[in-house]
């Protein structure tokens, strides 16, 4: 009687090898992902699109959100005013009209307001007296001949005046006193840090 016919795969050395190759690429890829998901910490966070100069605005204490929301709207009023009489106001004059952070704070009574000037650029400085976080906005008008093109979408660094001028703006925060009180284009260099809200560039001029 004969025996039953069996079928035999036979695979060679290289098949072999081959398929050993994709077995260790993939668990070589799974703890890759494992490691990274493991670092990156929990998936609601976005805390890696940020520069080394940058924080969100959440993270600040709640008394930092507080004067930078604070700043956002006082900036909006400067600008108001800079399309209206074409100069920037001055600290008193925004205090004057109750315009935030630069009118007496009940919550920061210690918190300090200068304007300085150096060419197209200008900085609103916050300085406490007692050693606690400063607060920075500054404002870069365009060189003529060197400006953004027309049409460059408004973001948190981009703000467009009425009369269509594209502004460079940064508002930051540091603790405690900076090094210099003189106008800076470029305040990351000084320990500042920028105040980003959704999507940070990290790209700066």
């Amino acid at each position: 009687m004969s025996e039953p016919a069996r079928t035999v795969v036979v695979v060679g050395p290289s098949g072999r090898n081959e398929r050993q190759f994709v077995l260790r690429a993939g668990t070589l890829v799974a703890i890759c992902g494992l490691l990274l998901a493991a670092r990156s910490g929990p998936s609601g966070s976005t805390s890696g699109d940020l520069a080394p100069y940058q924080v969100r605005l959440v993270e600040l204490a709640p008394s930092e959100q507080r004067i930078a929301r604070e700043l956002r709207e006082g900036l909006t009023e400067a600008e108001t005013s800079r399309a209206r009489d074409g100069r920037w106001p001055e600290v008193a004059a925004l205090a004057s009209d109750g315009v935030p952070p630069f009118a007496v704070d009940p919550l920061a009574p210690d918190l300090h307001w200068t304007l300085t000037r150096d060419g197209s650029t200008l900085n609103y400085l916050g300085v406490s007296d007692r050693g606690g976080p400063s607060y920075l906005l500054v404002v870069q008008e365009p060189e003529p001949g060197n400006g953004d093109p027309p049409g460059t979408p408004p973001d948190d660094v981009h703000h467009v005046l009425r009369d269509g001028t594209i502004l460079h703006v940064y508002a930051c925060v540091r603790d405690g006193a900076p090094s210099s009180t003189a106008p800076t284009s470029r305040p990351w260099l000084d320990g500042w840090k920028q105040i980003v809200a959704d999507s940070p560039s990290k790209e700066q001029k």
